[in-house]
């Protein structure tokens, strides 16, 4: 079938996502999305195309003088990586977004894969709800931002495994979401945290409430920190934790439509309002399981610093890891609570998880190419057409 339609075959696979064969097929679906992949000039496909480009017409020498200076340079090495082995062959940013894509795809599915498997969430419309929030709040239209993204989902594999399964020797799949963007050492630092600490979501809840509260960061200790680790880290901290960025990003913020503002405060309330929901309701009670408990409290305890660091710019992108972990949350609770679960709570959910799904789809929209949605026969003609399915539905 995906020879004949790869919509309909991706559809299908996710109709049977449980069966072996559907991964394959969306993992197939997303490597054509990438090389398909309509670049938009605002965002940063744009300059990873460039880069690849440059990467191009370097001699093969060129990579290994910044490789041995990544010290003075860079933590994250695997993008740039990634680009330069995929020039020695291409100039073309179709392949380097299919390549993206199914990096970002494996990952992205493998954490998906496992909530499934160890939650077995409920077939029920609110617990299906859930699971469309769970695959559109990283989702692969988030290759516009491979490097910040795909550390995200190689972050939460590995997180999921050591907290659910207390398997240690993910650790190290975590620490290599710093390879892929270096601000992953401070979500390490938190899981690191949370293994010697141990469960205590009552203190991890009054943590997150309060620092939810802050208001400011003192931008130069960011600095200093930072300088004292690496030349690397420095050069970071001074082009992310910056006056003068700060300012830029604030501006931003203020210019946006005001759906956009209100989409990222119903998202939070809904989450934290879930997780103190299954807090009382069923851990007071001890009626939880020990990978359960497991989970919440790291998440309580993630949302405190990803709270924190929301107060430097960019920084506000790591409460995505929380609301993922908050997702698995709202699924243990709706699967326990399921025979009470009423009509009401359904739509309560729904009025605050529509906008951010809306909002999701509607940046997606704008790098699918409408090409990837047609027949396959359509496709050798039209793949390097940069017409968006934003662009045909508005």
């Amino acid at each position: 079938m995906f020879l004949f339609w790869p919509l309909m075959a991706v559809v299908k696979a996710v109709e049977n996502f449980d069966k072996p064969f559907s991964k394959k097929i969306i993992m197939a679906f997303f490597a054509l999305y990438g090389f398909c992949f309509v670049i938009d000039s605002r965002m940063d496909g744009e300059r990873y195309a460039e880069r690849l480009e440059l990467a191009y017409t370097k001699p093969f020498s060129s990579f290994f003088d910044q490789l041995f200076d990544l010290y003075n340079t860079s933590l994250d090495f695997l993008q740039p990586l990634i680009t330069y082995i995929i020039s020695r062959f291409t100039d073309s940013h179709h392949v380097l977004f299919a390549v993206y894509a199914l990096i970002f795809g494996f990952f992205y599915l493998k954490s998906i894969g496992f909530v499934m498997s160890k939650i077995k969430p409920s077939q029920s419309l609110t617990s299906k709800l859930y699971i469309v929030l769970l695959v559109v709040l990283i989702p692969i239209f988030n290759i516009n931002g491979f490097r910040m993204w795909t550390a995200a989902w190689i972050f939460i594999l590995g997180a999921l495994h050591v907290v659910w399964d207390r398997d240690y020797k993910y650790l190290l799949l975590c620490v290599s979401a710093c390879f892929m963007h270096f601000s992953f050492l401070g979500a390490n630092v938190v899981l690191v945290a949370w293994i010697f600490a141990g469960n205590r979501p009552w203190l991890y809840l009054m943590m997150g409430l309060v620092t939810m509260t802050v208001s400011e960061i003192n931008f130069q200790s960011i600095q200093n920190i930072a300088e004292q680790i690496s030349p690397a880290f420095d050069e970071k901290a001074s082009a992310y934790a910056s006056e003068q960025y700060a300012d830029k990003v604030s501006e931003q913020k203020a210019q946006a439509v005001w759906f956009m503002k209100l989409s990222p405060i119903l998202l939070k309330s809904i989450l934290i309002f879930n997780s103190i929901l299954l807090m009382f309701k069923y851990y007071k009670n001890d009626r939880l399981r020990k990978a359960e408990v497991n989970i919440l409290s790291f998440s309580l305890l993630f949302l405190s610093y990803a709270n924190i660091v929301s107060l430097v710019p960019s920084g506000g992108r790591f409460l995505s890891v929380f609301y993922v972990l908050s997702v698995i949350n709202s699924l243990i609770l709706i699967k326990y609570w399921q025979p009470k679960i009423t009509s009401i709570y359904s739509t309560f959910s729904l009025a605050f998880m529509a906008l951010p799904i809306i909002i999701s789809l509607r940046v997606g929209f704008s790098t699918l190419s409408t090409v990837v949605l047609s027949p396959s026969i359509v496709i050798p003609f039209g793949y390097d057409l940069n017409w968006s399915f934003l662009d045909v539905i508005l």
